[in-house]
């Protein structure tokens, strides 16, 4: 019964953000303990406190896809799209197009490039974010950056992430950046 229920919610969200949560519908048939430890994770990935929109979001794409090909980058695009950041911020984070983004913006994807590549480059960049929004803004931006590798590093463990797929803003495919840079040491 309970399954049945789990089950019915996951059609609900694969309908509402149009994703494939193939992924979690083996974990909840397989072990229901392991899907309710996994349905924990959302809510760690919705810490908001402290930071802008755009900045969060510019955190969460950055790092889904530094962790996955398409399909969970898609998913988060789409979530920043209901939150109304703006198109041309969300391509400038996809594309690294530094030139075309906020200042603050393109500290945060700096920064959260620096992380995931564990960059001692992150260090002064933490301490900029720190102050302009304080203590709790770099909170979320390291729940951020994690939650945007969780569910895709979940999803390849599983088998569910091989397929690629473009992604898209206000309706138009963009070419994104996948690469990380060999050293962020210059910033």
């Amino acid at each position: 019964m309970m399954k049945s229920i789990l089950s019915a919610a996951l059609d609900r969200m694969e309908k509402k953000d149009n994703y494939d949560l193939s992924y979690a519908r083996y974990i909840l048939q397989h072990s229901l303990s392991a899907f309710r430890r996994f349905s924990k994770l959302g809510s760690f990935s919705q810490q908001s406190e402290g930071v802008p929109t755009e900045a969060l979001y510019a955190a969460k794409i950055t790092s889904s896809l530094k962790a996955d090909c398409g399909p969970c980058t898609q998913l988060v695009v789409g979530w920043a799209e209901k939150a109304k950041v703006p198109p041309a911020i969300i391509r400038a984070v996809l594309t690294r197009d530094f030139d075309r983004m906020p200042a603050d913006i393109a500290t945060v994807v700096r920064f959260t490039e620096a992380v995931l590549a564990r960059d001692l480059a992150a260090d002064p960049l933490r301490e900029q974010i720190r102050k302009k929004w304080g203590d709790k803004a770099v909170i979320t931006l390291a729940f951020a950056i994690t939650s945007g590798q969780i569910f895709p590093l979940i999803k390849y463990g599983l088998g569910y992430g091989h397929a690629c797929s473009i992604v898209n803003v206000a309706g138009a495919p963009v070419r994104v950046s996948y690469e990380m840079p060999k050293s962020l040491q210059a910033l």
